[in-house]
Order: structure tokens, then C-alpha cells, then sequence
């Protein structure tokens, strides 16, 4: 497997130390204009605790899909602009709220037209009081809409002391194989870590090329080898619940990404991954073909083992795309400051020493399940 690094790479700032103080006044900047807008912050971006705030999933044939996260902001639906929730003919939207501890009784949606944001519908909605964790809704849409029409929804509940809204679009549609579509890639992902159960499942639907770089795992695609779809020889094994976003499911064609949790062991070390497998594929009367396959995969970064060769100026990342990684460093050249999964860190070179300054640490299945993926930190400068 290779280990991805860094060379060195030289940004000329006239003064490092206020270089260093733009760049926290930035990130303030950031939290409070950006960062703010999202409800649970400080369970996401920090130890604090678990989000008091409900999250809601649609369900689709038992399995939690497109999950939504609250805002403060009626209008700050920024997350509502990709992914899709499909209405049938039944005209009955079904989802699952995660309560984490919050107390309410009611909720409100507004359905409406998303070129002309005309309201369609508004609509509330008794939720009974109970001790589960979880509530089933179904929302019962008006017949107002016109099939094969995209349009928007919000969800609007009133806790104790604050409000939440939360949105998504849903896609009007009589026939649907999205339940069918979720399985196959559920499948296709889950039998990667297996060689045996991807010999049997994979080699159906792509057809795999023996040539390619078999050390390369941040980047794996449709013409990637076989050995890289399964993981190589790490013996990765997938640690959370697959999280499913469907931003299309036009003329059976769907646009589907899963998202995921992984481990490995190396060197008597455990190794965290962050992964998105993203899929397009198209159901044609028999089956489903896989029009297009492709595999994110970044290592989360272990400031505890030390990563930093002083001899060769390299700090091992481990496995990630050197596309998305950010770095800036002072013109003196003793220290930098860069990103590595939603977390920012400061490297002083006279010390030798790497300094966690904004963490989101993600090494249980619980922790990976309450980060909203959506946002990263932006280094300004």
C-alpha cells in the first residue's frame, strides 16, 4: 500500500506569526458565519457530547437513506439543492426521527414548487409521546403535484427552547426501483471486503483490469483492478452502517452514493478510514448495469504515532488524495499549519512537534454516525 506525503512547498509571507493569527481570525470567521448555521456544532466539531437535536432518515424498504440534519435557518437549505427522496404513487413519504433526547410534540412540513417556490402545502403533523428513540412519520402529500416534477420539502419541529428545519426535494414518481437499486450497490459494497463474495458479485457487473497500480487506494474506479476494489492485502473491514444519499432517479437511471466506516490493522495498529463509493447505474427490464463506479477512500490522520520523518521532511498521511490536502507554511519555515479530515493542525519544526488545533475525532461507529459529512475546514490566508 502506498503512503501518501507531502514535499515541502514554500508560500512567502512577509510576517509567519501574524500569517498565523490571519488564519485563526479566518477560522473564527468561518465557525460563526458558517459553521453556526448547523445546529449540532458542538457535537460535531468537538468532545461536547451528543447532539440534543433530532436527525431525520427516509426510509426505503427498511434501510435509512438521504439523512437530514438540522438548521436554524428556514432558509439556509443549502443540503437541499442535491440529494432526492422519491414519492410514489401512493403519495406517502415515510421517515424515521432519531429524537437524542429532544422533547416535542409536533412537527410541520411545507411542500413546495421548486422553480417558483410556490406553496403547495402546509401541513401539521401530532407526534405521539413515547420512550423509543425512534418515531416513524408518514407524511400524506396532497394530490397538487404533477408527475416526474422535482419540488422541495421542509421539516419544520418546535423543541422546548428552539426550532429546526430541515430539507430535501422530493421527485413525484408512479414506478420506482429505488429500493431495488439500494440492495444491488448494498451488495456490491458490502462483498468488496470479501475476495471470495466479490469474485461472485463484482466480476458480474464491471469488468476489472489486472494492469492497474495496485498500491493505489484513495482514487478506485470503474477500470480499477480487481485486487483494488477489494482492498488490496490491507483486510479492511467496514466498521459502520452503510449511509445512502440519492441525488437521481430519473427513467431508471440512480445516482447513489454510500458512505462508510472502515478499520485495518498494521503493525499491531488500528487505522481509520473515511469512504464514499459513488454509483450510477441503470435498470434495463433483467437487471441493473453499473454505468459508472467509483471509490473515495481517505485515512484519518494519527497524530499519536508520531508521522513525521524530520530527516526526510515528510509527514506520512497515509492513504488519501493529495488533490483535497491543504497546507500553508511560514516563511521562516519553522512551522505549518494543514487540514486532514475535518481536522487542523499545526506543525512546529523546532519542537518536532504536531499540535491538534480543531478536532473532530472519529474512531467509533457512534462518533462517525453523528458527523455531518457535508463540511471540512478551509485554510484562509
Amino acid at each position: 500500500m502506498r503512503k501518501e506525503g507531502f514535499r515541502r512547498k514554500r508560500i512567502v509571507i512577509s510576517k509567519p506569526y501574524l500569517m498565523l493569527a490571519i488564519f485563526i481570525i479566518s477560522l473564527v470567521i468561518f465557525n460563526f458565519f458558517v459553521l453556526n448555521k448547523l445546529i449540532p456544532t458542538n457535537t460535531y466539531y468537538s468532545d461536547s457530547g451528543n447532539t440534543s437535536f433530532p436527525v431525520i432518515y427516509q426510509m426505503v424498504n427498511g434501510k435509512k437513506i438521504n439523512k437530514m440534519f438540522a438548521y436554524r435557518d428556514s432558509n439556509y437549505s443549502m443540503n437541499a439543492n442535491d440529494k432526492v427522496s422519491l414519492l410514489g404513487s401512493d403519495r406517502k413519504l415515510n421517515f424515521i426521527i432519531e429524537k437524542n433526547d429532544s422533547i416535542f410534540s409536533e412537527l410541520e412540513y411545507e411542500v413546495r414548487d421548486k422553480t417558483s417556490k410556490e406553496l403547495l402545502e402546509r401541513t401539521s403533523i401530532l407526534i405521539p409521546n413515547t420512550k423509543e428513540k425512534e418515531i416513524p412519520i408518514t407524511l400524506n402529500i396532497q394530490n397538487l403535484l404533477t408527475l416526474g416534477n422535482t419540488y422541495s420539502l421542509q421539516i419544520k419541529i418546535d423543541l422546548i427552547d428552539k426550532r429546526a428545519y430541515y430539507f430535501t426535494n422530493i421527485l413525484y414518481k408512479k414506478n420506482s426501483k429505488l429500493s431495488d437499486a439500494i440492495d444491488f450497490i448494498t451488495e456490491f459494497t458490502e462483498s468488496s471486503f470479501s475476495k471470495s463474495k466479490a469474485a461472485d458479485v463484482v466480476v458480474q457487473y464491471i469488468e476489472t483490469s489486472p494492469n492497474r497500480d495496485l498500491k493505489q487506494l484513495y482514487n478506485v474506479n470503474i477500470e480499477s483492478s480487481f485486487e483494488q476494489i477489494t482492498w488490496a492485502d490491507t483486510k479492511m473491514k467496514l466498521e459502520s452502517d452503510l449511509s445512502y444519499k440519492v441525488y437521481q432517479a430519473q427513467d431508471y437511471c440512480y445516482n447513489i452514493d454510500i458512505e462508510f466506516f472502515s478499520t485495518m490493522m498494521e503493525d499491531g495498529k488500528k487505522k481509520y478510514f473515511l469512504n464514499t463509493d459513488k454509483y450510477v447505474i441503470r435498470w434495463d427490464l433483467r437487471r441493473f448495469y453499473v454505468m459508472k463506479f467509483e471509490r473515495f477512500t481517505e485515512e484519518m490522520f494519527d497524530i499519536d504515532a508520531k508521522p513525521y520523518d524530520r530527516d526526510k521532511h515528510r509527514i506520512n498521511l497515509g492513504i488519501t488524495n493529495p488533490n483535497l490536502f491543504q497546507k500553508i507554511e511560514s516563511d521562516n519555515n519553522n512551522f505549518f499549519v494543514f487540514c486532514k479530515q475535518k481536522e487542523l493542525y499545526l506543525y512546529d519544526k523546532e519542537q518536532n512537534e504536531i499540535k491538534n488545533i480543531y478536532s473532530n475525532r472519529i474512531r467509533t461507529k457512534e462518533e462517525y454516525e453523528r458527523m455531518p459529512k457535508d463540511y471540512n475546514i478551509k485554510i484562509c490566508s
